[in-house]
């Protein structure tokens, strides 16, 4: 059987099931590998063949283990619904999270000028190691200004994170530009201003994991671009709990990998 060419094979998995034929959204029998089904911390897996793509000759086992959920969302959000393109400013806000620390390595391989909020300095300092022009405190209460200030106006920003934050975005985007939402991790914005939306003809976009085609464009961009996902920690499969708890305090940089 053809599929017998994949025993022995390194592999990623695309971790996005049953999309559907359409690439605008998900069916609605998408679900996510591990959610609710039995997800990777294991020993074995089992996915449709489909779902199989050969590992990018560039990249460890380690580093292939950060690419398939994280740089998903990251890709769909960052350049189809985003629609970034070389030379444009990009803000993407709460890094240290693996999207967004994925949209950040994208972005400055597009050629993109990339600017980042966080609430901790060292993240802000591992970002601008990893491209970005710089980055602000969110924490602080003249951020927006401060922000507006170095980088002016953005082409895009790139949100999963939402809440009280929120609003601002409309003051830092530029008018006619986009704002994609792929997350709200802090929850709902508390107030929105529709006012300054319509004015200023902004763009909002949600965006939700990525397609089989966006996947095989994903693994072409890294491989053109020899991109390896930041990982800042890999523990083993028994420290899954400790590698939870950085996740859940939100300490790490990048992604977490776990290795057997």
């Amino acid at each position: 059987p053809q599929e017998e060419k994949w025993l022995g094979q390194k592999v990623l998995i695309n971790p996005s099931l049953d999309w559907g034929p359409s690439e605008k959204a998900q069916s609605e029998a998408f679900h996510i590998l591990g959610m609710p089904t039995w997800g990777t911390f294991a020993q074995y897996v089992q996915v449709p063949v489909a779902n199989l793509h050969v590992l990018p000759a560039h990249l460890s086992l380690q580093e292939a283990a950060a690419v398939p959920l994280a740089g998903l969302t990251a890709y769909r959000a960052t350049f189809v619904q985003g629609g970034l393109e070389a030379g444009q400013k990009v803000l993407v806000p709460g890094i240290g999270g693996g999207v967004a620390t994925w949209i950040l390595q994208l972005a400055v391989a597009a050629g993109a000028e990339v600017w980042v909020t966080s609430s901790q300095p060292h993240k802000i300092d591992k970002a601008r190691a990893l491209g970005a022009a710089g980055g602000v405190l969110y924490t602080d209460p003249d951020w927006v200004q401060r922000l507006h200030q170095s980088a002016g106006e953005f082409d895009l920003v790139v949100d999963g994170v939402g809440g009280q934050a929120f609003p601002a975005y409309l003051t830092l985007v530029r008018p006619g530009g986009r704002l994609v939402v792929y997350g709200a991790t802090q929850g709902n914005p508390p107030q929105f201003d529709l006012r300054r939306l319509f004015w200023r003809q902004v763009h909002i976009v949600g965006s939700t994991m990525g397609s089989p085609a966006d996947f095989a464009a994903l693994l072409r961009f890294l491989e053109e671009k020899q991109i390896r996902p930041f990982v800042e920690t890999q523990l083993p499969l028994s420290a899954l709990p400790q590698a939870l708890s950085l996740l859940w305090n939100g300490q790490q940089m990048g992604k977490i990998v776990l290795h057997h």
